[in-house]
């Protein structure tokens, strides 16, 4: 299974079958995560997805500069650093599901740097976004790593702060 799949179906459905392969597939992919879109295309103007994020996940600081993002934890502790202009962490908190006494729900639309740090193993989140998706200029910053030990560092480093 790739780790980004696309529903053919006009009304998805997600069920514990595909959300236990997600799960696995998080568990080896490349980038500790896996989702399922329930959105047809990159075009639509509502993005919404499963996401499964491992442990190991390494989500790059990034933004969606002029979208509106909302994230609902489903499974799991959801760390989420928010960044200013040069990298330094402004904010941080941290997510679970309704029962767990955390927040579960947020929302950003001011087009901040953020990341999702995983602190359970798996985390599981409800994403909607803006459309359409465009990972065009401005989507990741110069001052983030782009990947492998330097990147999981640096998030080791923005999840450590207090939230």
């Amino acid at each position: 299974m790739p780790s980004v799949i696309f529903s053919p179906q006009p009304f998805p459905l997600l069920d514990r079958k595909t959300l236990d392969l997600l799960k696995k597939e998080a568990l080896t992919a490349e980038l500790g995560r896996s989702r399922a879109c329930i959105h047809r295309d990159h075009e639509d103007p509502v993005q919404e997805m499963v996401i499964v994020h491992s442990r190991r996940s390494l989500d790059r600081p990034h933004r969606h500069e002029g979208k509106s993002l909302s994230i609902l934890v489903l499974e799991g502790v959801l760390r989420v650093p928010h960044f200013d202009a040069e990298g330094r962490v402004i904010r941080c908190f941290e997510m679970g599901t309704p029962a767990s006494g955390l927040p579960f729900l947020t929302r950003f639309s001011l087009g901040e740097w953020y990341a999702c740090v995983p602190m359970t193993d798996p985390v599981v989140i409800f994403e909607a976004m803006s459309g359409p998706f465009d990972k065009g200029g401005g989507f990741y910053p110069d001052w983030a790593p782009e990947g492998g030990d330097d990147l999981a560092a640096f998030l080791r480093r923005a999840a450590a702060r207090v939230c």
